[in-house]
């Protein structure tokens, strides 16, 4: 199955898909706009007042998101009608003139020798052997096929973003961490920094894995911490943890195993436009979006088959892994 769809970016953004994502994410920012004002009329902590403002400000700008693709949606005419009436006007009815005529037989022509061109390239293509080759069916699972595979508990997932809280988001909030990226690894953007320490202020409460700039924030400091931690020479690429990470299956690449990122104008059942996997062979195990989900899922894996190993950094003092020898 090939994961990489493309249609109009524009008649994407306002898909019944995408509206449905945004109105979500607004109901959350309302939720927290609530949740902080509550918080800050109980104990007139200043921060609440900030939070409130700033998910105020994100509610505003997706209720005008919305409606935009609402009225967009209202607007929109059934496609083809206006291609169809150009093609009556070009056919030459009534009044069309005597040139009209002349010119539909000529385009005609060239039309059938163009197609006439075209199917002796396939063919002459296929005589010379040049076959194409079909990429490999992949699978999608989704958690309830795999929940058990995985063997994580409530407690290893509480553990883990304990563990990434403690480890990875705090130390990217800070200053000299600057998202613990340095000279490689993925720079944050402004935004994503903000958010980043947004979360470390108030922990994961403030993390919501369908807003997008949160996800790729959470996905690019996970990935820019284990980047540094990674041995770099004895890696064969730059960034170490690029062994781990894909953006194409079809790209020949040396890991066995890592995270699929899924970033385009449409994906697996239209649901949003980032979305991350964990991959091993053909299998691609549906991580719903959630960066951490899916480096713990990354993580496991590499803890129970690749010998408790991250490529060569050794998973040791993540203590809250499943030990080897388990299903995998």
């Amino acid at each position: 199955m090939r994961l990489d769809i493309k249609n109009d970016a524009g008649s994407a953004a306002f898909s019944p898909g995408a509206v449905e994502k945004r109105f979500k994410s607004l109901l959350v920012q309302v939720f927290l706009l609530l949740s902080a004002l509550g918080c800050y009329f109980k104990t007139e902590n200043v921060l609440f007042l900030f939070g409130a403002i700033y998910f105020f400000s994100n509610a505003c700008i997706l209720l005008v998101v919305v409606l935009v693709a609402i009225s967009h949606g209202a607007r929109k005419k059934p496609a083809g009608r206006g291609e169809k009436k150009d093609a009556k006007m070009e056919a030459g009815g009534e009044g069309g003139g005597s040139t009209a005529a002349l010119k539909a037989p000529e385009k005609a022509a060239e039309i059938k020798e163009a197609k006439k061109a075209r199917i002796n390239f396939h063919s002459s293509m296929k005589k010379r052997g040049n076959v194409s080759i079909a990429p490999s069916k992949h699978v999608v699972r989704k958690y309830e096929e795999y929940k058990g595979q995985f063997s994580i508990t409530r407690e290893l997932e509480k553990s883990f973003k304990e563990w990434v809280y403690a480890n990875v988001v705090c130390a990217a909030a800070s200053e000299e961490g600057r998202g613990l990226g340095g000279a490689w690894g993925r720079p944050l953007t402004k935004g994503e920094m903000e958010d980043v320490r947004l979360i470390a202020k108030n922990g994961f409460i403030c993390y919501d894995k369908s807003n997008e700039t949160q996800s790729r924030a959470m996905f690019k400091v996970l990935y820019n911490y284990f980047n540094r931690a990674i041995p770099r020479r004895d890696s064969y690429y730059t960034n170490p943890m690029d062994e781990f990470v894909f953006e194409n299956l079809e790209r020949p690449h040396v890991g066995g195993f890592g995270l699929l990122i899924e970033d385009g104008d449409n994906l697996v059942e239209m649901k949003k436009t980032l979305n991350f996997y964990f991959t091993e062979k053909n299998v691609l195990y549906d991580a719903e979006g959630d960066a951490i989900w899916a480096f713990l899922l990354l993580l496991v894996f590499a803890n129970v088959s690749a010998g408790g190993c991250l490529g060569t950094l050794s998973l040791r003092n993540i203590r809250c892994l499943p030990e080897r020898g388990g299903v995998f």
